[in-house]
């Protein structure tokens, strides 16, 4: 437990309380914790006794599923429904899960398998999860609760701003296909010429809280918030050199976001496994 404290980020939770989660903790770190505890399920089971969110996700992983007998699935469930049936912390299981976290990058011998859950398959946003996620990571899904808080009676109504984003994006279809990337031309040049998500000083804030800020920390949390990595050793030199030659730093990083909001890593979804260098 005193670990988990350790994590524990004061802007992390003022990040993770606006998303409705009540710590903070950076998941990438706990899944970091996670593999140098490696599978302790006697430990799991009193992580999860103590009732505490970050011990109870990292339970989940360090757990053994098969392991866990049928009056603990009967007691876990049991605690589902006095939390109130929470769908959130639920979801977090499942997604925290060792099944869903192996890296989409195949082995030799794996690239076809679709039954074994060998590896994750890359999959493509729909027009909805990227509407989310941009808002998300560049501060305007605040933004937009803020002026929904100032009238109610705009929230929800058809043709908003997210409906208008799908609707581009699914250009007339029903809906996407997961395993295809069906964008165009007009999809593409929406994203990289949108000035909500083209170096929008407002964005950069969320990253750049003040100008003493080191580059080295501005960019492992842009990285961490987007793509839940951090970046490289080169990437860091690179992307480091470049902000600090930009006219401004909220220039420079400004230029950064855009980038990694319209790279393929960020708009489809893949996962890397811990060590391995992103392709």
């Amino acid at each position: 437990m005193r670990e988990l404290a350790a994590l524990e980020d004061p802007r992390m939770r003022e990040v993770n309380e606006q998303r409705g989660d009540d710590h903070g903790v950076n998941l990438t770190h706990l899944r970091e914790l996670a593999k140098r505890l490696k599978t302790q399920h006697e430990l799991a089971l009193q992580l999860w006794a103590t009732g505490n969110t970050v011990a109870r996700l990292l339970a989940t992983l360090v757990c053994k599923p098969k392991a866990l007998s049928p009056a603990e699935l009967d007691a876990m469930a049991r605690d589902f429904t006095r939390n109130g049936f929470d769908l959130k912390f639920l979801y977090k299981s499942i997604l925290l899960s060792r099944t869903y976290q192996r890296t989409s990058k195949p082995t030799g011998g794996n690239e076809a398998d679709e039954v074994l859950f060998s590896h994750m398959a890359v999959k493509v946003m729909s027009p909805e999860q990227l509407f989310d996620s941009l808002t998300q990571a560049t501060g305007v899904a605040q933004q937009m609760a803020a002026r929904q808080a100032r009238n109610p009676m705009a929230k929800g109504q058809p043709n908003g701003p997210r409906d208008q984003f799908v609707q581009f994006f699914l250009a007339g279809a029903d809906a996407t296909n997961a395993t295809e990337y069906e964008a165009g031309i007009p999809q593409a040049l929406r994203l990289m010429n949108s000035k909500q998500y083209a170096g929008n000083p407002g964005s950069v804030r969320l990253y750049a809280v003040t100008p003493r800020d080191e580059v080295r920390a501005v960019l492992e949390r842009m990285y961490l918030a987007t793509l839940s990595r951090r970046p490289t050793a080169a990437e860091l030199a690179r992307l480091s050199a470049y902000v600090q030659s930009a006219g401004t730093q909220v220039e420079g990083y400004g230029d950064v976001l855009w980038a990694i909001l319209n790279s393929s890593e960020f708009t489809m979804i893949k996962l890397h496994s811990a060590g391995e260098r992103p392709a």
